[in-house]
């Protein structure tokens, strides 16, 4: 019994890795976007009791050995790489994302912040020609207006307050942004798991610093919820590196959206949460303009592909 038990996992890992790269990858990412919208709401649950930037510091501090198994697997090798410096800026990026993020959770509902959030590819493709000398055309151009004219939708600026939540998703969305275009270089050599790696280890520094500032140890019900957040949140970055390893980006960009329902969900059964129409709205041409980028950008790279190959 005992060996048809351990044989099962085995069995459903073949039979999933046997599907195609696009059904995996679109699996892979539904995971994320439930993972995430769970970890957001996590971190508004315990964050009257402990700081943000603390919740920030221990989920880097737990995400470490968290990825200890991964690294007996495949030794001191994994760890190999060419882009320290880069995983550096990373890192420190991935840091400052974190707390802001953590910090605009505790101030506006979790479905507000995950609309503005979609704009990150968005800002990312700006990003991306600012450093990577990446050529924007009249195309992608729209596309970037329309995905602010979203974010002003859901903002509307003179009708509704700005307050200081939702700036503070902005600055995060800023970082990730170009945390995005640091993870283009890197996947180009190391695996999803060296990245993952060494932006956990180097995220434990960077937030520890701010978080000695509001230092105050957490109760058993805090430390419940950290190791909730730092599972979860360690999981959902392995599991967007496995989207993005399986399939193209146009094939999973779809089903990133799906975190707008998960977070409606989520907000309304713990915290009694709604979005109103504006935010829906804002939120569909958002996520529209940046899968059109992403069309967009996996084309490209067809196409280079097609070009080198000849």
């Amino acid at each position: 019994m005992s060996r048809i038990a351990s044989l099962a996992p085995r069995a459903l890992r073949a039979r999933f890795d046997a599907l195609p790269g696009a059904v995996r990858g679109a699996a892979w990412m539904t995971l994320t976007g439930a993972l995430f919208s769970l970890n957001s709401a996590a971190v508004r649950e315990i964050a009257d009791e402990v700081h943000p930037f603390e919740i920030a510091f221990f989920r880097s501090l737990i995400g470490l050995p968290l990825m200890l198994p991964w690294l007996l697997g495949v030794g001191l090798a994994g760890l190999a790489t060419r882009n320290r410096g880069l995983y550096v800026a990373r890192g420190t990026l991935s840091g400052v994302a974190t707390m802001l993020w953590f910090l605009a959770l505790a101030l506006i509902p979790i479905a507000d912040a995950t609309a503005i959030s979609f704009v990150s590819p968005i800002v990312t493709s700006i990003a991306a020609m600012v450093i990577l000398r990446e050529t924007m055309g009249l195309n992608r151009w729209t596309a970037v207006a329309c995905g602010f004219a979203g974010v002003v939708v859901i903002l509307r600026p003179g009708f509704e307050e700005v307050n200081t939540g939702t700036w503070l998703v902005l600055a995060s969305t800023l970082c990730v942004a170009f945390n995005s275009v640091m993870v283009k270089t890197a996947t180009r050599t190391d695996s999803p798991d060296t990245i993952a790696f060494y932006q956990i280890a180097i995220m434990v520094p960077v937030t520890l610093a701010p978080a000695l500032f509001f230092w105050s140890w957490p109760t058993w019900h805090g430390w419940l919820w950290i190791a909730i957040i730092a599972m979860i949140s360690t999981t959902a970055h392995r599991t967007l590196g496995r989207a993005f390893a399986a399939a193209d980006v146009t094939a999973i960009q779809p089903f990133d959206f799906l975190r707008m329902p998960f977070a409606v969900a989520i907000g309304w059964a713990m915290f009694a949460e709604l979005p109103d129409a504006w935010t829906w709205a804002g939120a569909v041409v958002i996520f529209a303009a940046s899968a059109t980028i992403a069309q967009r950008d996996a084309a490209a790279r067809r196409r280079a592909r097609a070009k080198a190959a000849r």
